[in-house]
């Protein structure tokens, strides 16, 4: 398995970095991936990695896909901040509307800024079971770029959605992809086998066209 790393992402990709990429699939995701943290007050209390996704929203809001992990179950998502590192290392306010329909995952709002790319989750495209795939992330802190490559384990019958992409806290809610850069799924979190559980495409996009969002 290997493990690569980006540059800021409005930095050139440093030697060697998701080298299993194809340049135009690397430069997609280094527009589309961002960086999210909770606070209370200056206290950050999480990060997770994000996605901006095409919804329904207006032309005036950009749309982030991330792990419902960001809030802690102890803090009303409301009582929270919510700061948004972008591709061009620029930190801006988000904001979750109606958080309490979401289960595994959040809808993250912001200004629509530019720069910035939106990936389609309305593709009807099977993955096939073993094949390669690569789970993204971005530091908050630092706002590097980085990608573990692996394999999708799961099937279109499977109950075991994981892949054997290994990612650390801040790799939840970051974009599982595969090497054409088609977006698997959400990493939703880390197994005790060194495995990361997965939320399919398919469900994410249900679950948004039942509440209006695409």
């Amino acid at each position: 398995m290997k493990s690569n790393a980006l540059t800021k992402g409005s930095s050139e990709t440093s030697p060697g970095a998701l080298s299993e990429l194809s340049e135009q699939v690397v430069s997609r995701l280094r527009r589309s991936v961002v960086s999210l943290a909770s606070f209370d007050g200056d206290t950050k209390l999480r990060e997770c990695t994000g996605m901006c996704i095409e919804t329904s929203s207006s032309d005036s809001e950009a749309t982030i896909l991330t792990s419902r992990r960001l809030i802690p179950p102890t803090h009303p998502a409301a009582s929270l901040n919510i700061k948004v590192r972008l591709p061009n290392d620029r930190i801006v306010t988000g904001w979750i509307e109606d958080p309490k329909i979401y289960v595994d995952f959040f809808i993250v709002h912001i200004k629509n800024v530019s720069g910035v790319d939106a990936a389609s989750l309305d593709h009807d495209m099977q993955f096939e079971p073993h094949t390669k795939v690569a789970a993204v992330c971005r530091c908050f802190s630092s706002g590097f770029l980085t990608a573990t490559s692996g394999l999708n384990l799961a099937s279109p019958t499977s109950e075991t959605i994981v892949s054997t992409c290994r990612i650390h806290k801040a790799g939840i809610g970051g974009p599982l992809v595969d090497f054409d850069g088609n977006f698997v799924g959400m990493n939703s979190s880390r197994t005790k086998m060194e495995k990361t559980a997965y939320v399919r495409r398919e469900g994410i996009f249900r679950f948004l066209v039942l509440h209006g969002k695409c």
